[in-house]
């Protein structure tokens, strides 16, 4: 299949690459009512504040602390996962307490609808 568009072609992970990034990838295990998770899953990492701190490894990985855990994105690969002829992006997702033992993996397809637009999760 051939791709009608790319918004993606020149993604990198960057340190302004987290107001596109949705807060869901290092929200993890959100604990509050199902409302208040949405709320937060509504919105881009960037929006999650000050408590952020970011470390980007290469163009390809950065590390994000926050609310006690450590998370570290990765980008593996472009491609149409969804087969709707926009480029989507797989990402690896690890997250981690900094002080326990709690660690998750999980991979995650965003797409981007519009070239500065918020990244989108797809389903799997």
């Amino acid at each position: 299949i051939r791709l009608k568009v790319s918004y993606l072609n020149d993604f990198v992970l960057e340190k302004d690459t987290i107001r596109y990034l949705p807060a869901k990838l290092i929200s993890w295990g959100c604990v509050g009512s199902e409302e208040e998770c949405n709320k937060i899953y509504s919105k881009t990492i960037e929006d999650l504040g000050s408590e952020l701190k970011i470390k980007v490894e290469n163009k390809f990985s950065i590390k994000l602390d926050y609310n006690d855990t450590t998370n570290s994105i990765t980008l593996l690969a472009w491609g149409d996962f969804n087969h709707d002829g926009i480029e989507d992006i797989l990402l690896n997702v690890t997250h981690h307490y900094i002080s326990g033992t709690g660690r998750s993996y999980e991979s995650v397809v965003l797409t981007r609808l519009a070239r500065k637009g918020k990244l989108i999760e797809l389903p799997l």
